[in-house]
């Protein structure tokens, strides 16, 4: 006899559980993709912070460099935290990210670069889709932690 754990609420009998399983694999990709490129662009904007550890090769970073790099340090920062949140299944961090990426949108059509803008359109749209299984299941009653049995 299996009795339910009081802390993974189970699902309502009227609710498609491959739904929930979708939304939280999705949900979880999406997280995981924002930890990717918030720990990258942390990464390499304080490696190249610090110059390299040989100091002979260094390379010589001017003022508007290094504030493009703390920028650049600040926002790896923030996606990084959003997509744990996310992971975390908190929708509010999947709207703050999901307006990033429109932002990042604009920066990308600006460069005209089409790769970077073809990912950009995926993440979004995946957001959107998170998005909309998420009020699906709180019309439902169902809380976003709930596994599907």
């Amino acid at each position: 006899m299996n009795f339910p754990d009081e802390h993974e609420p189970s699902p309502p009998q009227d609710v498609d559980r491959t739904m929930i399983r979708k939304f939280r694999e999705q949900i979880h990709a999406l997280g995981a993709l924002w930890i990717f490129i918030g720990s990258l662009s942390s990464a390499v904007a304080s490696y190249a912070l610090q110059n390299g550890p040989d100091p002979t090769a260094r390379i010589m970073i001017g003022s508007e460099q290094r504030v493009f790099l703390v920028v650049l340090a600040g926002l790896g920062l923030t996606w990084l935290v959003l997509g744990v949140l996310t992971c975390l299944k908190q929708m509010w961090a999947v709207y703050v990210a999901l307006a990033l990426s429109y932002l990042s949108m604009v920066g990308q059509m600006l460069n005209l670069n089409i790769c970077g803008g073809i990912i950009n359109i995926l993440v979004i749209l995946q957001a959107h889709r998170v998005i909309g299984w998420a009020k699906k299941m709180r019309a439902a009653g169902l809380p976003l932690t709930a596994k599907p049995r």
